[in-house]
Formats: C-alpha cells, structure tokens, sequence
C-alpha cells in the first residue's frame, strides 16, 4: 500500500519550519556563546579589581614577614555582589606564605612571566565551579622575597544561573517564531499554489469532445507563463486533432468512391449473362479503380511514414536535367495529344545533391500537375539555375490563376480547387502537392506558388550542394 504523498503547501511548511529552526538555533547560539563571554569578562573585571585592593594593601615589616591589610573581610564579609572572595598568595618559589581559607589551599600554582603576568581560567573545588585569576606581583614592597603571585577566586554559580536562565528564555522563544512561520508558510503557500491547483483541474477535465478550453490566465508572473504554455499546447492538440479527423474522413471519402465504383460494376456486370467482351470491359474498368486505389494507398502510406519521421534519405548527386528530360519523355503522349509547348530553359550544368527516388517523385508531381491542368494547346516551361545559394527548379504552365485563398490551402493533403479539375483521365486525391512540399522541406529546400501575367509558376529551391 503507497503512503500518500504530503501537498506542496504542506512540504513548503515543513521546509520552512526547518529553516527557521535552524536559523534560530544559529542565532541563540551566537547569543548564548557571547553572552557567556562577556559574564566571564564581567567577572575578570571583578576579580582584577580584587588583586587590586590586595596588592594595594600588602605589606611587609624589617623582617620581611608579611601582613595584609584589606578593606574588607575577603571570605567572611559578604560583597554588595553576594559573592565571596577567596585568595591566597605565593612566592617565586610557589610556596604559599598568605592563605585566607584553609580550603582553597588545592588551588593549583602558576608559572607567570613578564611576558604574561596574568592568567585565568575555571577550576573545580569540593564540586563547585569558581573562576581563577593569577597576577604576578613585582613591587619593591619587600626584600628577598623575589614576586609574588596573587590567585583570587570567585564562584561561578551566579554566571551559571544567568546562562541557565538566557537558556529557559531561548527554549521558550525558540517555539513562536518556528510555529509562525510554518503557518505562515502554509497559508501563503496554499494562496499562491491555488492558481495551479485551477489549473490540474481544467487540465483533467479537457477532453477530446472540448479541446477548445483553455486556462484563464489572471497573472503575468511564472504561473501565468505555464498557463500561456498549457494553452499553447492546447492549441497545438486541437490543431493536431482536426487535422486527423479531417484526415480521416478524406481518406475514408478517397477509398469509398473507387470501392463503390468496384462494387457498382460488378454487381451490374453479374445480373445477366454477359458476352466476353462485355466482361473483359468491366474488367479492365475494375482494374483502373484498383489502380487509383493502390497509387492512394502509397501516397497515404508515404504521407504516414512523414508524420512518424520514419523516411531516411540517401543523397546522392543527381542531374537534374537529365531527369526532367527523362520524365516529359513519360507524358510524351498525352502531351502530343493536348498540343503542349514546353521549353526547358537551363542556364548551366545544374546539379544536385538529392535523395533520387525523393527527387524524382518531386519532378513527376510538379510535371504531372502542370501537364493536367494545362489546357489544349497551352504552354509549359521549366527553368533551371544554379548558383551559391541552391537550385532553383520552376514550372510554369498557361492556365486559370489561382486566388489568394487557394494559394493558401493548395499544398494540404486531400486539397482539390474547384475550378481547375483535370482533364486527364486519371483523378486527384489532393495529395501530389501535399507529398511535394514534405519531400522539399525533408531537404532543407521551400516551395511555392504564384500567379505570373497568364501562367501558374511553382518554384522549388534547394539548398546548396555541400
């Protein structure tokens, strides 16, 4: 069984939470530590005012003994503080020759020089913390006595109380800003993501019968930016989507009409006995609606393998007059038949870095067309250039012009202008042009077509050779 996975807005509260944790924990530590430092630096203060007042009050008779006289009761006199003082005093050798508690006598001895004639730091004695500070004493007070070291002591327990008392305060602190800001972040959180949230919902209810939604977009931040991209690959669906329900009904339209035109033929060619003529006819009608039906099926099977990005080109160099030549020897006839002028107009050797089987399908359509659409007696012309940016390959041919609309459209599939059917005998499916362009476009090239005075001119352009 999965776990279910927390919200955005949750885990944003969490990561939040977590910083802010750490960030205060950073924060009170700093604190803490330097508010330990300047306890301590208070009490070094205390504690070097103390040796002060008992350097102040040393003294020593012709004997060299001894005496001090303090103005206060070290041990026994309570400190406006509330802390007792504690010291002892040793010579040069670290003997002990002034003590004023018998039980400090564990402090330990310290070798002090000119260089460093203080020092401080924390010892223990019968369990309890006090803070030391030892002073090198050299005032000519006294003879053959050398230095003396003067090592004060005070309790740290009032220090200790101070940071138990910062810690309580930081550990009743520390809860607010962390609760506060996970709220926060959860609240915001959630405000902020509820655009997205709009939009998961919109998105799971488009369907293929609404593609036409799209996500309101209220804001020209980051997530007006994914909406824009949401609804720009909603059009890019919907565009994709009509053009195979479009696609399809053309095609289920190309395949039904030689089909039923089978299938007419040979139920009436069945319902009496024929003579064997009459059935060689209906055959060889049958034959030519098989025909039509095969050169569809190759160029939907090739249009097919275009959409997939299935086709791979092999290019060679290829001569392209010699294969426009080869090609208008194919519509010899029926261009005999219809009294059709055509020039081939080439300005140079032109050749061509191509796909052959590609480019002869280029060719046969572009020739094909022309010579359909051409009426008796019309003009076809074929020009060729070569030079540093490509070949152009352009076929003109006499004829009804095209209008800014039908220039539009023409080179979609299953296309078919009104007013320019063919009179050939073998009919258009819309799909010769349409083949035309992906192959020109599969090698890196363009094609067009423009109306010029009385002729209908479509122009290819390739790339130049490499």
């Amino acid at each position: 069984m999965h776990k279910k996975a927390l919200s955005f807005h949750t885990k944003i509260a969490f990561i939040s939470a977590f910083w802010v944790t750490a960030v205060s924990v950073l924060l009170f530590a700093g604190i803490y530590y330097f508010y330990s430092l300047s306890l301590l630096e208070n009490l070094d203060k205390l504690l070097y005012e103390d040796i002060e007042r008992i350097e102040d009050g040393l003294v020593f008779d012709n004997d060299g003994n001894l005496d001090v006289q303090l103005s206060f009761e070290s041990h026994t006199e309570v400190r406006p503080d509330q802390e007792r003082v504690n010291f002892l005093i040793r010579d040069d050798h670290g003997e002990i020759i002034h003590i004023v508690n018998p039980s400090i006598e564990g402090i330990p001895a310290v070798t002090l020089s000119q260089q460093s004639p203080s020092l401080s730091f924390n010892i223990f004695i019968q369990g309890r913390e006090f803070r030391l500070q030892s002073r090198r004493h050299g005032k000519e007070t006294h003879t053959g006595k050398g230095d003396l070291v003067v090592q004060v002591m005070r309790s740290l327990e009032k220090v200790t109380q101070d940071r138990q008392t910062l810690l309580q305060v930081m550990f009743f602190i520390i809860p607010f800003p962390v609760l506060l800001s996970a709220l926060g972040s959860w609240v915001l959180s959630r405000y902020f993501i509820k655009p997205i949230s709009q939009m998961i919902k919109t998105v799971n209810e488009i369907s293929a019968n609404d593609l036409n939604r799209r996500i309101p977009i209220s804001a020209k931040d980051e997530i007006g930016q994914l909406a824009h991209t949401f609804n720009h690959l909603l059009n890019r669906l919907e565009s994709s989507f009509n053009t195979l329900k479009q696609f399809t009904a053309d095609v289920s339209h190309e395949l039904r009409t030689p089909l039923t035109a089978i299938k007419t033929q040979s139920e009436v060619i069945l319902r009496q006995p024929r003579s064997a003529a009459e059935y060689q006819e209906a055959l060889v009608s049958v034959l030519e609606e098989l025909d039509i039906l095969e050169r569809t099926l190759e160029q939907l099977l090739q249009l097919s393998r275009s959409d997939a990005n299935l086709e791979n080109i092999h290019k060679t160099p290829v001569d392209m007059l010699a294969l426009i030549n080869n090609r208008l020897e194919l519509y010899g006839v029926l261009i005999e038949d219809k009294r059709l002028k055509v020039t081939v107009i080439p300005v140079g050797a032109v050749s061509i870095f191509a796909d052959p089987l590609l480019l002869d399908r280029i060719v046969v359509n572009l020739i094909d067309n022309a010579v359909s659409y051409t009426p008796p007696g019309g003009e076809m012309q074929i020009h060729l250039s070569n030079d540093h940016l490509g070949v152009m390959f352009k076929i003109c041919n006499t004829g009804v012009a095209f209008s800014p609309e039908q220039i539009s459209m023409i080179f979609r599939r299953f296309t078919k202008i009104a007013h320019r059917d063919k009179p050939t005998q073998t009919p258009s499916h819309g799909l010769g042009l349409a083949l035309v362009k992906w192959a020109v476009e599969l090698h890196g090239g363009s094609v067009a077509v423009e109306n010029a005075h009385d002729k209908v001119c479509f122009s290819v352009k390739f790339p130049g050779n490499p």
